[in-house]
């Protein structure tokens, strides 16, 4: 028996990842070992980790970025990290699924050894290990994961079985699967996916399925814990931690600077202070990077009167329970408009509304106001609702000029404190009594626009913020003044790139340009002043000396010494100069001759000892196509300091030359597509050399004017002379051939429906319109902008090109992403894009043009005007139910006698507009909006039906009127149409119907709801146009009326009176209509409508002493007056008949209450 002692797994990395907010770097120390990992794309850390710090992924692209190394490569080992997801559901660029822990991949299984692991949105831990031919999974249980909770995560491997642990309890194993890294050479990745990466080396672009959440104490091991030491792991206690806050940033509660990389979700600004009081932007604010920001990013808040849409910096700090009875809230800001504006506006806002009443005691405000007088109202309340205010002086800061507010306050003084630019301002105040110095409860704070409009301003602060602060404690002008001092300038050197040629001319002199750089490929230059030092030193100074420029510093080195001079190039003053890229276009290296050949761009002069070379000989670019009539070529030799001829008359010379291009990894990738103006077309990849003649003049000067390159790509030329035995070099000149002109064009025509997809392209052309095979841009940028509507707050967005989209809005041009020697990642085939989806999301016309930057041209594109765009179709609802109203007495209504509708509930429908794809088209708006019915269509294109149960006909009564077109110009996409004077009557039918209640359907044809476009609406788009129905609108109750004569009689001496009372049929009765107190029977004898006639056995023909009967009154409780058909006393016996005529003068009446009953 043998008793071994086995070493326990080694710890080879180990990041806590405990850096204090303030202090995040991109470096993630290793403090076990030299694994350093970086922070990448806005990884940012927060004070609320499982132990002390931890990283915060916001789910955009923020990552751990571990670099791959050999002890990293083991065949056994483990991982461990704490890990907390914010939501299971969340996805952001998604490829895979789920959000992605870690991932050590790339693209194919390559030799083995990939593994990744996330948690998908069932709440499943996943983890895939792969071999070189297949791949296997380990997976826990459904709802193993909840959101917003820590878990300990582990994945052992021992080269025979993998293990996955989620706090400390195995939950799946495969001993299929080894674990092995051996073969993996790639980095680590933890909060992305890493599967569609290039092999050993992983960039942002690559990564997909980003992890939001949070990340803690990763550990790398040696070789695989067991059980027992993942338990007793994950177990352990917490540590003191290195307090983060220093004296400037004690009681610091909230802190947002604007740097971050994107924006858009819920906590997407981050709260720099650690306590994770991440913000979100809400409405139309957005971060912005202009020029002359306070710090690297700024928040813009756009001019906003609408309290329904507020724009603001919604914040998650509650002030009661965050910040507490005294505090300080500081921000710069800068107006877009002068500070004595025509509007009040809100700075901030705490206002909590918890009661509908708006004066009722348990709403309160806190908030600070710019006043349109250029003052700043504050205002807050204690708890038993007593008011305070505090009002400035009027200030009169212009427009776009920063500012710093600092506004401190207290409840147990009553004490508020107002600073600008660090100096404290006179803030008087006017109270309400019963202050009892108890803080009320609060809503969260809000920057920029009031959540409400209780007390504060109705418009929002329209201008820029940076740099907000929000502290739990007072602070004093000394503290407010040091925070000002944090501004930092987006700035930063990258480094220095130094631009000369591989060989110069004793005679003459090498051109050499320093540039200071901002980024990596040096396409914007530093603007601040850099010192360096050079040797050897320019233009004959003294060696050692210091030079100080801003952006480039060009210079003439002279060397009369023929051989190789090395440039020693030194940064001086910078903090840290060895985190400074610095480079040379030839290797820093420049070989003086003193015979030899020249290339040089432009015509050269007779230089001596004391002149320079002023033209280029080192790189060049030129259109594509075009002559390369202004690159030359001279043989010369130094006589005595002076270049002098070498060769007349045509010569055989060797040009040798070369087309290249550069892949994703910035690799250069040679061969020429075309030829080299007459040579024969070489593709092979690498140098190609072709002999040809060429004529010098009495300088020894010639030119490459019957040459040309057909194609942007990058080219280099030199060229060799044999002259009497010996050989001349020349140079080597860089040459970018660029475009001559980029074209932008679409295959649409007039009206296209907005959503819907057209072909767009963009084409690289030459000289003479020729295509470029190889053209792909450098570094696009897009520029869209609206043309009609000529107004508006609403912007659409074109889709140009697969994964791009651009908003026409003029202040935000889209950049699409680049790097520096790959060019764009909008690739391009045959020196053309041709994007058969591209779309415009709203109506109305727009223009498009781009500018690609090369490093020595800019190429703009034609001005592209598209549209105009049209909606989809027409979303149609009604308002709300239309009514009708009785036609008598507010009663009812006779059958065959006209109704119209309740003058408070006529039909009115919203028109709202739509692209194909389901969106708003915000933009058919005012001048755009083109439904307009007209009366005529209301007569003819709607039609009305009885539903009512009768089985009568209705029809209109009236001839409308032009419907009411309003609120069409919100840009919103919708407008209302309300309908006008429309009566309808139902025919009163031979037979006598009992009463019943109105049912109408009222239908809107399609052609109604079809604008002068051709846009309709439709139930179901692309289904074709639909009518709309107002369905079983009712409100009035119908009755079959007649009018009924009642006999009278009576002493000869008396006046007697014939009533008139209308009646309705009702269940096969004739009832007396008791609800008619409005119908006017007005007749008259003498007009024909009432005759007269004895009675046959009439004892006198009293008839004919009556001449001017007449009924001129209204029906009462459905009765006449006595008044009405009264006949005075005849003194005489006898009888008379009295007929009414219906026919004469058509009276109203007569069309609903006439019946003939035999």
């Amino acid at each position: 028996l043998f008793d071994f002692d086995v070493d326990p797994p080694k710890l080879i990395g180990h990041w806590p990842l405990d850096i204090c907010p303030t202090q995040m770097s991109d470096s993630i120390p290793d403090i076990v070992g030299e694994h350093h990992a970086i922070a990448k794309v806005g990884l940012s850390t927060e004070n609320a980790g499982k132990y002390c710090q931890s990283g915060r992924l916001q789910g955009t692209g923020a990552h751990i970025y571990i670099p791959d190394n050999a002890k990293l490569r083991g065949e056994k080992g483990t991982i461990s990290f704490w890990f907390n997801i914010d939501d299971l559901d969340y996805s952001n660029t998604k490829e895979d699924g789920g959000q992605y822990l870690f991932s050590r991949d790339s693209y194919n299984r390559d030799m083995g050894g990939h593994i990744s692991s996330w948690v998908d949105d069932k709440g499943r831990v996943r983890l895939r290990y792969q071999t070189n031919s297949k791949d296997y999974e380990l997976k826990s249980d459904k709802d193993e994961i909840q959101a917003d909770q820590w878990y300990f995560y582990a994945v052992t491997w021992d080269n025979d079985t993998t293990r996955l642990y989620i706090n400390g309890n195995e939950v799946d194993e495969d001993d299929k699967a080894s674990g092995s890294q051996k073969n993996n050479s790639e980095p680590m990745i933890f909060g992305g996916n890493a599967s569609r990466s290039a092999n050993s080396e992983t960039t942002p672009s690559e990564l997909s399925d980003f992890l939001q959440g949070n990340i803690d104490d990763i550990r790398w091991y040696d070789d695989a814990l067991n059980n027992d030491e993942l338990s007793e792991l994950m177990a352990q206690s917490g540590y003191e931690c290195t307090a983060c806050d220093n004296v400037s940033s004690q009681g610091l509660v909230a802190e947002y600077r604007f740097s971050d990389t994107s924006w858009g979700d819920p906590g997407d600004i981050q709260d720099s202070s650690g306590n994770a009081m991440h913000a979100t932007l809400s409405g139309e604010t957005r971060l912005l990077t202009p020029v002359n920001n306070m710090s690297c990013g700024t928040l813009d808040i756009p001019p906003n009167t609408n309290q329904n849409t507020p724009d603001f910096l919604d914040t998650p700090i509650d002030l009661e329970r965050d910040v507490g009875p005294e505090g300080t809230i500081s921000f710069w800001f800068k107006s877009n408009s002068g500070w004595q504006d025509e509007r009040d506006r809100t700075l901030l806002d705490a206002v909590q509304i918890s009661q509908a009443t708006t004066k009722h005691p348990l709403n309160k405000y806190f908030y600070l106001m710019l006043k349109e007088n250029g003052s700043l109202q504050f205002g807050f309340e204690s708890s038993n609702d007593a008011d305070i205010r505090y009002n400035s002086n009027s200030f009169s800061y212009p427009e776009s000029t920063w500012v710093h507010i600092a506004l401190s306050y207290s409840y147990n003084t009553k004490n508020v404190q107002l600073f600008l630019n660090g100096i404290q301002q006179v803030f008087t105040t006017t109270e309400g009594a019963n202050w009892n110095y108890i803080m009320p409860d609060y809503g969260n704070l809000a920057f920029a626009d009031n959540r409400t409009d209780y007390i504060t301003a109705t418009s929002s602060a329209n201008g820029r913020y940076d740099d907000v602060r929000v502290y739990s404690h007072l602070q004093n002008a000394a503290d407010i003044q040091a925070d000002m001092q944090k501004a930092e300038p987006c700035a930063v050197l990258y480094g220095y790139k130094i631009e000369h040629p591989d060989q110069a001319l004793t005679c003459d002199a090498a051109p050499v340009t320093v540039k200071a750089c901002k980024n990596q490929d040096c396409s914007e230059l530093y603007e601040h002043p850099v010192q360096v030092s050079l040797a050897p030193s320019p233009n004959g100074d003294p060696a050692g000396q210091v030079y100080e420029f801003q952006g480039q510093f060009k210079f003439d080195l002279v060397s009369r010494t023929p051989g190789n001079t090395p440039l020693v190039f030194t940064p001086m003053y910078h903090a840290k100069p060895e985190g400074l890229v610095n480079t040379c276009t030839n290797g820093c290296n420049i070989n003086f001759v003193n015979a030899g050949l020249q290339i040089y761009a432009d015509q050269a002069t007779d230089y001596g000892s004391d002149a320079t070379l002023t033209q280029q000989i080192t790189a060049q670019g030129m259109v594509a196509g075009a002559s390369m009539s202004h690159i030359n070529m001279r043989a010369v030799r130094d006589n005595n300091g002076v270049c002098e001829a070498l060769v007349t008359g045509t010569k055989e010379v060797n040009l040798t030359y070369a087309c290249y291009q550069y892949d994703q990894s910035g690799n250069p990738v040679q061969g020429c597509a075309v030829p080299f103006g007459a040579l024969p077309l070489n593709t092979q990849a690498g140098d190609v050399t072709r002999a040809t003649n060429m004529l010098f003049n009495n300088a020894a000067q010639t030119d490459f004017g019957n040459f040309s390159l057909p194609d942007a790509t990058h080219f280099t030329l030199k060229a060799q002379l044999n002259v009497d035995g010996a050989i001349l070099q020349s140079n080597q000149l860089n040459v970018e051939f660029t475009p001559q002109k980029i074209t932008l064009s679409h295959n649409i025509t007039n009206n296209h429906i907005a959503g819907s997809p057209f072909n767009f392209s963009i084409v690289g052309y030459g000289a003479n319109d020729i295509l470029l095979p190889s053209y792909n841009p450098q570094q696009l940028t897009v520029y869209a902008s609206r043309i009609a509507p000529e107004t508006g707050t609403e912007f659409g967005t074109l889709s140009f090109a697969e994964e791009y989209q651009v908003s026409t809005n003029p202040e935000l041009n889209l950049v699409i992403p680049s790097t520096p020697l790959y060019g764009s990642q909008l690739r391009f085939t045959q020196g053309q894009y041709v994007y058969e989806n591209a779309y415009f999301s709203d109506v109305g016309t727009i223009e498009l043009y781009m500018v690609d930057q090369h490093a020595y041209r800019t190429v703009q594109s034609n001005t592209l005007r598209i549209g105009p765009f049209v909606p989809a179709y027409f979303d149609v609802q009604a308002v709300y139910t239309p009514e009708f109203e009785d036609a008598t007495s507010d009663a009812f209504t006779y059958l065959g006698q006209p109704f119209f509708f309740d003058i408070s509930a006529l039909p009115k429908i919203e028109v709202t507009a739509y692209n194909a794809l389901n969106q708003v088209a915000h933009n058919y708006t005012g001048e755009l909006w083109k439904l307009f019915p007209s009366a005529a269509q209301t007569q003819a294109q709607i039609s009305y039906t009885d539903v009512s149960g009768a089985g009568l006909t209705v029809n209109q009564a009236t001839t409308p009127t032009t419907p009411t077109v309003s609120d069409y110009d919100n840009n919103d996409g919708s407008g209302q149409i309300l309908l006008n004077n429309i009566a309808l009557q139902y025919a009163k039918p031979t037979l006598p119907v009992s009463t019943f209640a109105t049912g109408v359907d009222m239908v809107l044809d399609e052609a109604f709801l079809t604008d002068v476009n051709g846009t309709c609406y439709q139930v179901a788009y692309p289904g074709g146009c639909s009518a709309f129905t107002f369905s079983h609108i009712t409100g009035t109750q119908q009755r079959y009326g007649r009018l009924n004569m009642i006999n009278a009689f009576g002493p000869e001496d008396q006046t007697l009176s014939i009533a008139l009372q209308a009646q309705y049929y009702s269940a096969g009765n004739w009832l007396l209509n008791i609800d008619d107190n409005s119908t006017n029977i007005s007749l008259a004898q003498n007009l024909g409508q009432i005759s007269l006639t004895p009675l046959p056995d009439s004892e006198n023909n009293i008839a004919s002493l009556y001449s001017n009967i007449q009924s001129a009154g209204f029906l009462a409780a459905g009765i006449s007056d006595s008044s009405d058909l009264s006949f005075l006393p005849a003194n005489l016996r006898g009888g008379l008949q009295v007929t009414i005529s219906s026919l004469v003068g058509s009276p109203a009446w007569a069309k609903y209450l006439n019946y003939d009953w035999n």
